[in-house]
């Protein structure tokens, strides 16, 4: 799950690089770019979790229902810290990503309207580009709120 809230903050930042590049924009270097980039990721969401199974143990309870296998996890007091600082960084980083990204090309999209559209004051094209983009601030809004209750559940 911490990887796929990364590949969208990629994605994200990737739309806000291709709109600030513009004509300049390289295809080759970006899909080079997005293979490095994709591989540090993994190994960083790896890294940072690989602590997790480690400290796993397989609890079978006995009762009126039946048999139930339980998996808990059960860290020393530094590394509960440690895992809620990473459940949290891996939360809201890729949200903050996500946003700024949303922001800078809806910003750069209007700035890039002033030049062909003279007559229409600024706050106006502005706005226009902020309800064609909305579903940019929508889907990380959406995302954030679904995952809230997994980042409360592990602290």
């Amino acid at each position: 799950l911490d990887m796929n809230q990364w590949m969208n903050a990629c994605v994200a930042v990737e739309r806000a690089v291709t709109m600030i590049r513009a004509a300049r924009f390289n295809k080759k270097k970006s899909k080079k770019m997005a293979k490095l980039v994709i591989g540090i990721l993994l190994i960083f969401v790896i890294g940072t979790s690989v602590y997790d199974p480690l400290h796993r143990r397989i609890v079978e309870e006995d009762n009126e229902d039946g048999k139930r296998i339980w998996c808990i996890a059960t860290y020393p007091a530094r590394l509960r810290i440690f895992h809620s600082f990473i459940s949290t960084f891996h939360f809201i980083v890729p949200f903050v990503i996500n946003l700024v990204s949303a922001v800078i090309l809806i910003t750069k999209r209007s700035r890039q309207q002033i030049y062909t559209q003279h007559q229409r004051p600024y706050k106006e094209l502005l706005r226009e580009q902020i309800r064609q983009h909305k579903h940019l601030f929508t889907a990380p809004v959406v995302f954030f709120i679904l995952g809230l209750p997994r980042l409360i559940i592990s602290f």
